[in-house]
């Protein structure tokens, strides 16, 4: 399969790299503007990868749209917005998807797949096989709906342990200590995971998804943008655009210092201590509120709760399944 990578984002050129690495056929056009009818002439797959800004990509899927050679495959790596959404009022046809990658794409093995019609489709059925066979990819078919699997459940977890861990008044590491052992997390736990989204970027992505869910979802209760504890943190950001992290290194082999959140000082790592009570409580309250909500998307989206956590496995590299009953 020949395939074509348009845009310039971490994706796109982690795609580009990872698919060079396998021997498959590929180029990458940084600059969308100055791709043409020639450059697609035998390409069967492009991959639209431009970023997240909804208007954007949807200019640019529809300019793919009229180059591209008949009956190859259009894709575009979309995080939250369905494809419902983005091909209202654009003339897509039945050979549209959604691959959602995960980063860094050769190490993330996850990706969620949104189907025109159904699965069951010669297209359809191509497209998966090739992922899973010659790409190594764990494929998830997901139900066209915000956020898909693994960033429905993977930023709420985030955002429900942030917005938790500042109501109870806990430090950003123990916290993230916590929430490494109850849910399995990577070691960049629910506020190491803000600092590599970023704090505008993951309050962003968390408002994006709320915009799009029903009044009634346990997410709205956890948009960074109603909450006063996290306003205060971006207002303090948007002074110094980037330069607000939870965790730092002020040179690359200088010790990590942690950003107090009551005083917006820096302080570095203290030793071990034994876990003090709003700890655990904080813990207890952030796997059960996970575990609750996962649980019901999977009933209410009609998914295999196995799904769910492997979402999160191979997507957002958790270490241990999450407990998803069949509600």
């Amino acid at each position: 399969m020949k395939i074509a990578v348009v845009g310039v984002s971490a994706i796109a050129e982690g795609l580009v790299e990872f698919l060079n690495s396998l021997e498959i056929e590929v180029k990458g056009f940084p600059d969308q503007t100055k791709v043409t009818k020639g450059d697609l002439e035998f390409t069967d797959w492009v991959i639209e990868a431009t970023g997240y800004a909804k208007h954007r990509k949807q200019a640019v899927l529809q300019a793919l749209n009229a180059k591209r050679r008949p009956g190859s495959i259009l894709s575009t790596d979309e995080s939250i917005v369905p494809r419902s959404e983005l091909i209202e009022n654009m003339p897509f046809d039945e050979e549209f998807y959604i691959t959602h990658f995960f980063l860094p794409v050769k190490k993330a093995p996850l990706m969620e797949l949104v189907v025109p019609g159904s699965v069951d489709s010669d297209v359809s059925k191509k497209l998966h096989a090739f992922c899973a066979d010659r790409l190594g990819r764990t494929v998830l078919v997901s139900p066209d709906l915000p956020g898909f699997i693994a960033n429905r459940i993977g930023l709420y977890a985030m955002a429900r342990g942030v917005q938790l861990a500042l109501a109870l008044h806990l430090d950003v590491d123990e916290a993230d200590k916590a929430a490494i052992d109850v849910l399995g997390l990577p070691r960049s736990g629910v506020f190491g995971l803000v600092d590599l989204i970023g704090l505008k970027a993951s309050a962003d992505l968390v408002d994006d998804l709320c915009l799009r869910l029903p009044n009634d979802d346990a997410f709205q209760q956890c948009n960074f943008k109603s909450d006063p504890a996290i306003q205060a943190i971006l207002a303090l950001s948007e002074r110094e655009p980037g330069s607000l992290k939870f965790y730092r290194r002020k040179a690359k082999d200088a010790p990590r210092e942690i950003l107090d959140v009551r005083t917006f000082e820096y302080r570095g790592e203290r030793p071990g201590q034994p876990g003090r009570g709003a700890v655990a409580s904080y813990g207890k309250s952030l796997a059960a509120d996970v575990s609750t909500y996962a649980s019901n998307f999977a009933k209410d989206s009609k998914l295999l709760p196995e799904n769910v956590s492997k979402a999160l496995l191979t997507g957002y590299g958790w270490s241990r399944e999450l407990k998803v009953l069949s509600v």
